[in-house]
């Protein structure tokens, strides 16, 4: 039922070397070989008889794209609303999984309070409740990845997924992705926003057009090494950009401190630019 659950299981190069698991899959055509290619699909009883009965893959696997964090938030609270008003849910058989733990606590009372506008009592996992408590009577779990891990809910939402499209720690990122997806029991609804919903979009396309059949070349063992090389190349170019980044904003916040520059020394297009997205990333006051 989920497409990113075969793919995550089939063929993992983290490592640099290919770990594959036929438990879940079976091959179509080719061989399970370094440099072959092999199309795969999901075993016939790799899931209980009920999702072939009773769930539809387009019902089951939703993705949809939004041109802002606030259309996502909407949406996500207007289905929600439809799951406990309309399709029997329970609050407690949904949860929401932020898949940036480091924002989670500046970006979860955004959505809360879409929610509650909504007519919808939600809590954050692990400040509104301890952090073993992670399903409330009457109240909508949100939890962010590390929280959900080991926890599962009929129906899950991963919002943000634009979250793994980013060039920096991208092998990291998709696993979060992947780990936030199969959080879910039957129903699993991948949102996000921006122009990085793009690449989820067209991966998920491309695999319900070949019949939920997964076509790949499996590197050779040079392939790999240069990949392995590739990685770590550019992971210590994403950490010299962020080191100097960081360097740039403390000496920014020092000589401020000092008063030796104002807020109106930055330019203007940058100085919005700035504004945009602190409101983006922090609650409101009221959240």
């Amino acid at each position: 039922w989920c497409w990113w659950f075969s793919f995550a299981r089939t063929v993992t190069l983290a490592s640099g070397t290919p770990q594959i698991s036929v438990q879940l899959n079976e091959t179509v055509r080719g061989e399970l070989a370094l440099g072959a290619t092999v199309a795969l699909r999901r075993k016939h009883d790799s899931a209980p008889a009920y999702f072939r009965e009773h769930l539809a893959a387009d019902d089951a696997v939703v993705m949809r794209a939004f041109n802002s964090q606030e259309a996502q938030d909407i949406w996500v609270a207007r289905q929600v609303q439809k799951n406990l008003d309309e399709d029997e849910l329970e609050h407690d058989d949904i949860l929401i999984v932020l898949p940036d733990a480091y924002r989670a606590k500046s970006r979860a009372p955004r959505l809360m309070r879409t929610l509650r506008q909504h007519g919808i009592p939600s809590h954050l996992v692990g400040v509104n409740t301890s952090a073993d408590t992670i399903f409330v009577r009457d109240s909508v779990a949100l939890a962010h990845i590390f929280r959900a891990k080991g926890n599962e809910a009929p129906m899950v939402y991963v919002i943000d997924a634009q979250y793994a499209t980013r060039d920096y720690n991208t092998m990291t990122r998709r696993n979060t992705l992947f780990t936030a997806i199969t959080r879910s029991r039957a129903w699993v609804r991948i949102v996000g926003y921006g122009s990085g919903m793009d690449v989820i979009s067209s991966e998920i396309d491309t695999v319900r057009e070949k019949n939920f059949q997964l076509e790949f070349k499996i590197p050779s063992q040079a392939a790999l090494d240069r990949m392995r090389q590739l990685n770590r190349n550019q992971s210590a170019d994403s950490r010299t950009s962020v080191r100097r980044a960081t360097e740039g904003l403390q000496m920014f916040m020092e000589a401020y401190e000092a008063e030796e520059i104002d807020l109106e020394d930055i330019p203007p297009a940058l100085r919005t630019r700035l504004m945009i997205k602190l409101r983006e990333e922090l609650p409101g006051d009221d959240a």
